[in-house]
């Protein structure tokens, strides 16, 4: 165990725990101590300070005090965590009012509950073993921050375990080369998510980022779960959806404001993702 572990004396603020549904997305935001984030079921990317951590079940990312991070749950069936606000040492001081502020919001200085000097300054992130991490989550979660001092030193006593647990074991940390893929797979989807000449073929679009395109598509399936074509698509398609509500457009100017190249190819995936006509739809 590194020496800087015999060092830690917990104190915990708050637990937050439960599901959250594909898609979603937290703002940008600062935390006024520490949090120990940890997955259960499915997938979320957590980027601190612009560096992606993708979480499965298992991996955990510590966010420091006052860190600018945004989460979304990336895989199909949402994402469930664990969240433990936290000091790494007992000050007996009041709990902070809230854990956050939003971006561009900013944490005044003397509130920010730093954290001291022996804990490792880079992102502490692995991957825990996910049995008896959940049995010690569980018996946190029901031991939460107590009135009863009793059940505060047993609730510290339970985190300090899990702690102990997961950063007692060898360097878990995900490999440079995993993280630059993650980073990759955002970068394409950044680059979907930009308005997007609808003359210009996807692939033309994608190998802008010096990379091929099918390294790319596979990178993106990967992470993402569907092509960046499908991604695209669906875009589109929920653009148009709006564009349909609005009844002074044709299909055609809809299927040119939406990005799609004809008519006949909008109508085509329009019916296929939804199962309906863009008349019908309208």
């Amino acid at each position: 165990m590194s020496a800087w572990t015999d060092e830690i004396n917990p104190e915990i603020h708050f637990i937050w725990h439960g599901d959250s549904p594909a898609g979603w997305v937290e703002p940008a935001r600062r935390l006024f101590d520490n949090e120990l984030m940890m997955v259960t079921r499915g997938t979320c990317v957590i980027t601190i300070c612009n560096q992606p951590f993708r979480c499965g079940p298992g991996d955990y990312v510590i966010v420091p005090p006052d860190t600018l991070h945004a989460t979304h749950a990336d895989s199909r069936q949402g994402v469930y965590r664990y969240c433990i606000h936290f000091n790494w040492n007992y000050t007996g001081k009041p709990r902070p009012a809230t854990h956050c502020v939003i971006h561009p919001a900013l944490i005044p200085v003397h509130l920010v509950h730093r954290s001291p000097a022996f804990v490792p300054r880079d992102i502490l992130h692995g991957k825990a073993p996910l049995a008896p991490s959940l049995d010690l989550l569980g018996q946190l979660a029901i031991v939460p921050t107590s009135t009863n001092s009793m059940r505060r030193v047993t609730g510290r006593a339970l985190f300090l375990q899990l702690l102990l647990l997961i950063l007692a074991l060898p360097s878990a940390r995900k490999p440079d080369r995993e993280q630059r893929s993650v980073t990759l797979a955002l970068q394409v989807r950044e680059l979907l998510s930009q308005p997007v000449n609808a003359q210009q073929s996807v692939r033309e679009l994608l190998e802008t980022l010096g990379h091929s395109y099918g390294h790319l598509c596979r990178l993106f399936r990967q992470y993402h779960g569907v092509t960046p074509v499908a991604y695209l698509n669906a875009m589109r398609v929920e653009r148009a959806k709006i564009l349909l509500r609005n009844s002074q457009y044709s299909a055609r100017d809809i299927a040119t404001m939406a990005g799609f190249s004809s008519p006949q190819y909008f109508s085509r995936v329009f019916r296929r993702l939804t199962g309906m006509t863009p008349g019908n739809f309208a």
